[in-house]
């Protein structure tokens, strides 16, 4: 019999008796979906069956990871929304899928992920942000990609631009918050009260640790501060403020209570504190040793407080603007606890507390504190008043016998190595000779009767006096020009000569004494000239009168042209004086010249000049040649005054 072939059949993995296609009923057939793997599956009925899943069935989430599948895809995601800090990474692995490396991942590490059946493929993706998936299968890396906020985990900083009104941006920082710190670099240094931004939510004062405002300086270009928010004053106190004041905790050793202000002395000591006192100026012990201020609003007896060594004390109602100004010397004052702006003199003691910044008729003064104790000389190191002490009448005198060279006291008979004479009791003038003192009215004129000799001179009276005081000839010679009808004012036959010189030239003057002039004076000026007047040329004389020997600024009151030719003649001026006083005036009238030779005549129209007669006034000749050939010159010339 013959056999006929088999046909060969298809089967499904679904027609597998031990491929179990069923859901939770065995009964129920389960739709292959897209991307599913097969898997060794137990169930109660049978241990050696094969099931199909989806790969999400193998894994779990963990903190900050969502799974979904689609389309037999699975997907891992970050959630957070890209903002925060990942603080764990976890995957737990299901059957047929096997996990090494860092899990869970805290910060950063590697996940691997691996299927125990190497015929199936995973696929993994990733949305949103922090997380970063990295390999292919069946090898997987997953990694955190936020950063950390604020830097290595540190406290939140950031780096200051501006000049006092400062500006920073710090990620992560939404809003102020009481007790928020942030450590602040300062690119640059402040020059008064500062204020900070961070991230724009608004600019917040800057605080000392003392809660006073910072002051110019407490910010150092470059340097670093700790800025903590204080809610209850909504601005930053800052720690590590430049070096700008100095206080001391102290306990108050007087017998009343000591108040911001005040000015107090060291007195004591007790424990690891100064004991202090209020200080005032009109002894030593209370003066020499003063310390600060009191900086603390007040400190009862023998309690403790706060006093101010140096730097800007405000809040101060002790500077009144009636009494005080900026920029004013602050002094300790005589009475216990006080201040004067007035600087005391011996036998006070100066002790300098500071200057005043801000006056102020409330409670808003401000000082800056810096105290220089004054010295007594027994407090100098170079004076030695130890020694041998000082008595009445004593001088310092500078000892080099000593090392180191000093000042000491001595009195006038040890410095001069005798005793001085007694006092002469007389009249005259004193000679000493050695150690002799005598009188001498040998060699000098006495008061009474003086008798001079040679050349003595006297100071020259105003014109018009009419005391004791001594005549001089100038005063003499004053009033004679102003009183005589007719007198020579000035005479001079000395030739003043001009050769060569094409400008005009000032070539003779002569002065008249202040206040000669008087209203209606005739003056009467008379020259004599000398000319060589060659190739056809004019030679010019011009007379001035100026308040000084200078053409600069001169008035001209006369003129006289020579045309051409040598020889000499004369000119006269007449003047008339209408007026006397610092707006006098001359009047010139016109007349014709003395004339010789080749001079023509001299005629000139009415005239008038304003001139101070107060003043000493100089009458002056110039001379302008028309050729540098020519030579001309005054000859003399005499001005006389008819009353």
């Amino acid at each position: 019999m013959k056999l006929s072939k088999v046909n060969k059949v298809d089967i499904s993995l679904k027609q597998l008796i031990d491929i179990d296609t069923s859901g939770g009923d065995i009964d129920t057939v389960d739709t292959i979906s897209n991307g599913q793997i097969l898997t060794a599956y137990v169930s109660a009925e049978r241990t050696d069956q094969f099931r199909f899943k989806n790969l999400s069935s193998f894994l779990a989430a963990g903190t900050g990871i969502s799974l979904s599948t689609a389309s037999g895809v699975t997907t891992i995601s970050a959630t957070g929304g890209g903002t925060g800090t990942v603080t764990s990474v976890q995957l737990t692995a299901g059957t047929g899928i096997s996990l090494s490396g860092t899990n869970p991942i805290t910060s950063s590490g590697n996940i691997t992920v691996t299927n125990s059946s190497p015929d199936q493929t995973v696929t993994l993706s990733t949305t949103g942000t922090g997380l970063a998936v990295t390999g292919t299968y069946p090898n997987f890396t997953l990694e955190n990609t936020l950063p950390e906020t604020g830097g290595s985990g540190g406290m939140l900083h950031g780096t200051a631009s501006g000049t006092d009104t400062y500006t920073v941006s710090i990620t992560g920082v939404t809003a102020y918050n009481d007790g928020d710190a942030y450590l602040i670099r300062f690119t640059n240094g402040n020059t008064n009260a500062a204020t900070l931004n961070i991230n724009g939510l608004g600019a917040v004062s800057l605080y000392r640790n003392n809660d006073g405002p910072l002051i110019g300086g407490d910010i150092w270009a470059g340097g670093e501060m700790i800025c903590v928010y204080n809610s209850t004053t909504s601005g930053f106190q800052c720690i590590g403020t430049s070096p700008n004041s100095l206080f001391s905790y102290v306990t108050n050793d007087d017998s009343v209570t000591i108040t911001k202000g005040q000015p107090v002395y060291a007195f004591s000591g007790t424990g690891n504190r100064m004991t202090v006192k209020l200080a005032y100026n009109s002894t030593d012990a209370t003066s020499a040793q003063t310390v600060g201020i009191v900086y603390s609003t007040s400190i009862a007896p023998n309690q403790k407080g706060f006093i101010m060594m140096q730097g800007l004390l405000d809040g101060l109602s002790t500077l009144p603007t009636s009494t005080w100004t900026d920029g004013d010397t602050v002094y300790l004052g005589a009475t216990a606890g006080t201040i004067t702006p007035t600087k005391p003199y011996a036998p006070n003691h100066l002790v300098y507390l500071g200057v005043v910044t801000t006056a102020s008729p409330g409670s808003a003064g401000r000082m800056y504190v810096r105290v220089q104790n004054g010295y007594e000389l027994d407090e100098i190191h170079n004076i030695d008043l130890v020694s041998t002490a000082p008595v009445n009448n004593d001088v310092l005198v500078f000892d080099t016998s000593t090392t180191p060279d000093l000042w000491k006291p001595k009195s006038i008979s040890t410095i001069l190595g005798y005793t001085p004479q007694a006092q002469l009791n007389g009249t005259g003038f004193v000679k000493a000779t050695g150690t002799t003192i005598s009188y001498d009215n040998t060699t000098y004129a006495p008061l009474a009767s003086p008798a001079f000799t040679g050349d003595p001179t006297a100071p020259t009276p105003s014109a018009g006096d009419n005391d004791t005081s001594i005549a001089t000839t100038a005063f003499v010679n004053t009033a004679i020009q102003s009183t005589s009808p007719t007198v020579v004012l000035f005479r001079d036959y000395s030739p003043a000569s001009l050769t060569g010189t094409l400008t005009n030239t000032l070539v003779w003057s002569t002065s008249v004494n202040a206040n000669v002039f008087q209203t209606n004076d005739l003056l009467e000026i008379r020259s004599f000239f000398n000319s060589n007047a060659a190739n056809g040329t004019t030679t010019n004389f011009r007379l001035y009168v100026n308040t000084s020997a200078s053409l600069a600024g001169a008035t001209q009151i006369g003129a006289y042209a020579n045309g051409s030719g040598t020889g000499n003649g004369g000119y006269q001026r007449n003047i008339f004086v209408t007026a006397s006083g610092s707006s006098g005036n001359f009047r010139t009238l016109p007349i014709a010249a003395n004339v010789t030779n080749s001079y023509g005549v001299s005629s000139s129209a009415i005239a008038n000049f304003t001139v101070n007669t107060t003043v000493t006034l100089y009458f002056i000749w110039a001379i302008q040649l028309g050729n540098t050939a020519n030579t001309a010159s005054i000859q003399g010339t005499i001005a006389t005054i008819t009353r």
